[in-house]
């Protein structure tokens, strides 16, 4: 087993059971997981997302994409592995972090495949 592949199988045990993940895309969307610790998005003084330029979890810096009439959150990898965070107007900081943190084995996973089909620069 190479060592990408190695890492690829650690990230995918490492995945969330039921995380929504699109088989074969660089696009992850859906809802995240909300733990009994997290505040509510309408709690007062929410900072909202696209009042940023980027979004910083951990190592991972995204993009915010100018605001739609989307109603999900999304995740894209582009060709060059930079990363773009797709939101709905609403969305808080805190619960796109929240998606973001759920989804981060996902874009490790993809960033390493992407690797593996161009290898390092």
């Amino acid at each position: 087993m190479t060592a990408v592949a190695a890492a690829i199988s650690a990230v995918d045990a490492a995945i969330a059971p039921g995380a929504a993940v699109a088989a074969g895309s660089a696009v992850a969307s859906g809802v995240d997981a909300v733990g009994p610790s997290v505040t509510s998005d309408s709690a007062a003084g929410a900072a909202p997302l696209h009042d940023l330029s980027e979004l910083v979890v951990g190592d991972l810096v995204f993009l915010i994409a100018p605001p739609g009439d989307r109603k999900t959150i999304e995740i894209v990898i582009e060709r060059d592995a930079s990363l773009v965070l797709k939101a709905p107007r609403a969305v808080t900081v805190e619960r796109a972090a929240r998606f973001v943190a759920a989804k981060r084995g996902w874009v490790y996973r993809k960033l390493a495949e992407k690797d593996a089909l161009t290898g390092p620069p």
